[in-house]
């Protein structure tokens, strides 16, 4: 994982929670490979530019979309992340969306 990609993609510095970061890491540790955050940190200006909700927790830096391009890979991602005790999902055909967002519901949602 590189950690340009944790920060907001205008160039602001927005960077992302120390929480969500080290919970990234140690996705890497258990599928034993580095993966690639499409999306970290927003701050309101680029959230609106790349088409994000509102209330996206990427505008919180607790949020991040993991490319992920074949069923068995989107598998696996969740299912460490299951283990590292992140319970909000988004998938979609390319990326999981994950977050820790305390303010909402637990929940997996398809994109």
């Amino acid at each position: 994982m590189r950690e340009k990609d944790l920060k907001c993609g205008c160039g602001c510095g927005l960077d992302m929670d120390r929480r969500m970061k080290y919970k990234l890491q140690y996705l890497e540790s258990l599928i034993h490979r580095k993966i690639r955050v499409t999306s970290g940190a927003r701050c309101e200006k680029h959230n609106k530019a790349v088409g994000g909700v509102k209330t996206s927790s990427h505008l919180k830096g607790i949020a991040a979309d993991i490319s992920a391009r074949t069923g068995p890979e989107r598998f696996e991602i969740v299912k460490a992340l299951i283990a590292l005790g992140v319970s909000r999902f988004g998938i979609g055909k390319t990326f999981i969306h994950a977050d820790i967002d305390p303010d909402k519901n637990n929940t997996v949602y398809p994109y």
